[in-house]
């Protein structure tokens, strides 16, 4: 069985990849961030990103391109190795590219790569 990263085209059909999709919008969400992020990464073409779109059609279209050029999993394995993201998102992506299917289920983490503190309970959270 070969991996979905390395398949071509962006299966928006496979749970793990919508996830990884939401999970990608919410840590990088400006436009600039995620082309810097495209850029150091080398992958995928930043040049064929239309960054005047709202973050979740910009990532569609950059996990679509990196889909068809090949790139995908030079840009997990730039985010996974060079960038600072929260433990949870590095380890889902660690897994992706095992070939392991980590639980589709983002779990809360903050940007700057710690833990949400558990001390907050689900209906604070929610206010």
């Amino acid at each position: 069985m070969s991996n979905w990263i390395d398949d071509g085209n962006y299966p928006w059909t496979e749970p793990l990849a919508r996830d990884l999709h939401k999970r990608l919008v919410n840590t990088f969400y400006e436009p600039t961030e995620v082309l810097n992020l495209i850029r150091r990464a080398d992958a995928p073409d930043w040049t064929k990103v239309n960054l005047n779109v709202a973050p979740n059609q910009l990532w569609t279209e950059v996990l679509d391109l990196a889909g068809r050029e090949g790139s995908l999993r030079g840009l997990l394995q730039f985010i996974v190795d060079q960038e600072r993201v929260a433990k949870p998102l590095n380890a889902f992506m660690s897994d992706l590219l095992a070939d392991r299917r980590p639980p589709a289920d983002p779990g809360l983490g903050s940007r700057d790569g710690s833990d949400f503190a558990d001390d907050v309970s689900k209906e604070e959270a929610l206010l």
